[in-house]
């Protein structure tokens, strides 16, 4: 049986158990016991089992050992003498009724049965002496023979599973009549743990397959996880919206009237930009906002302090977050190294945008702190993404995607 599971199923044993006396059965029983010591020693002590006494009416009682310390004493009160009828009762009911316990009581009969090739033994009997030489000869030969026929017990994960399945089938719900939910439940489980079990007995009888098995589940569990971190990394693709929408006068607007050719020009072509900016037209964006920058200097004189920052703020900010969707679109042809000028220029701008938020506790400052978090983490920049991205309050649009960016750039 070496490598291999019980050569008898339970359900034919049972059957053999059954019909012991019959002409087939016995048959099979003597073909078992001449290939498979450890058949041998099963059959042996079933007869000694029926020796002590065992009828129908012990097998009423359904018990048998339930753990391998309990066979251990059980089959020493057997082969010492000191059985009684009920002993060989318990070895029986164990026999029919449990899969597992056969294979245990056979597990454990393996390290008592003979491991030697029967034919070795035949070809003694005929032999009255022979010289050293014939003698060294046959010895080599019965030596090997183990390798070749060496009995596997079970693995200690084999007999767990086992154990399982013949928990399932103990705790499925009694029913009067029919097939139950709890039975097709429980034979589903079952069912399955079986397969995982039979599935781990070939892994373990193939080395190469021991060795492969590993490496194919590590490579799977890898490509996986890599594609639900690009799933998720989706959400910060801006090809089919813009990553923030723009809502004219957000932060207010200068309240002077007329306003000056200044700040007609930069009104004017900002309205131009943002409208290339909702279009995703990001590169659009940026010649835009490049042509108006000399006009900030002009604006800088003419407004007020609040009313510029508010200007500036929106300016630097739209910048920022189209840099970053270019940035990161999958429309747009750009090798690695631009996208990283991208992102540190989409930085850059946030930064000064986040830090005129701040100065002037501006209306929604939080939408800095996260975009910036964005761009230094998609920059590498892990640990300065964490800082900012932890600025963004529970009370936030943003806050639910910026702790699941937390979790995943936090060293």
């Amino acid at each position: 049986m070496g490598g291999r599971r019980p050569t008898l199923p339970h359900t034919q044993l049972v059957i053999l158990l059954r019909e012991e006396n019959a002409a087939d059965s016995k048959t099979l029983i003597a073909k078992l016991q001449q290939e498979e010591p450890a058949y041998q020693a099963l059959f042996e002590l079933v007869a000694l089992c029926k020796t002590l006494g065992y009828s129908s009416k012990h097998a009423a009682t359904q018990e048998y050992p339930q753990s391998f310390l309990e066979l251990e004493e059980l089959l020493s009160r057997l082969y010492s003498g000191a059985a009684s009828a009920e002993d060989g009762a318990r070895i029986m009911n164990g026999l029919i009724a449990s899969p597992v316990f056969y294979q245990r009581l056979l597990a454990k009969l393996e390290t008592m049965a003979p491991q030697l090739v029967w034919e070795e033994t035949e070809a003694l009997a005929d032999i009255a002496m022979k010289s050293d030489a014939e003698i060294m000869a046959i010895v080599k030969r019965v030596a090997q023979a183990p390798t070749a026929t060496r009995q596997a017990r079970p693995s200690p994960v084999r007999l767990l599973l086992d154990n399982f399945v013949e928990g399932v089938h103990k705790i499925r719900p009694r029913e009067p009549a029919g097939i139950s939910i709890g039975q097709i439940v429980s034979t589903f489980v079952a069912g399955t743990i079986q397969a995982i079990a039979q599935l781990l007995d070939y892994v373990a009888g193939n080395r190469a397959t021991a060795l492969a098995v590993p490496l194919v589940l590590f490579a799977t569990i890898f490509l996986f996880n890599e594609k639900l971190q690009q799933n998720f990394y989706e959400a910060f693709v801006w090809d089919e919206e813009v990553p923030c929408a723009y809502v004219s006068g957000t932060r207010g607007s200068p309240s002077t009237a007329p306003p000056s050719t200044a700040l007609a020009a930069f009104q004017h072509e900002f309205g131009i930009a943002m409208s290339d900016y909702m279009l995703r037209r990001y590169r659009n964006v940026q010649t835009t906002l490049q042509k108006i920058a000399p006009v900030l200097s002009d604006l800088q004189k003419e407004l007020p302090e609040k009313e510029y920052a508010a200007l500036l703020s929106e300016y630097l900010f739209y910048g920022g977050v189209s840099q970053l969707a270019l940035a990161r679109s999958k429309l747009a042809e750009l090798s690695d190294s631009q996208r990283m000028q991208h992102l540190e220029q989409a930085a850059a701008l946030l930064s000064r945008a986040d830090s005129l938020a701040q100065k002037h506790q501006m209306q929604n400052a939080e939408r800095e702190a996260y975009f910036l978090g964005i761009a230094y983490g998609f920059s590498g920049k892990h640990q300065e993404a964490v800082e900012q991205l932890r600025r963004v309050p529970s009370t936030s649009a943003y806050y639910s995607h910026s702790i699941k960016l937390i979790a995943r750039w936090t060293p």
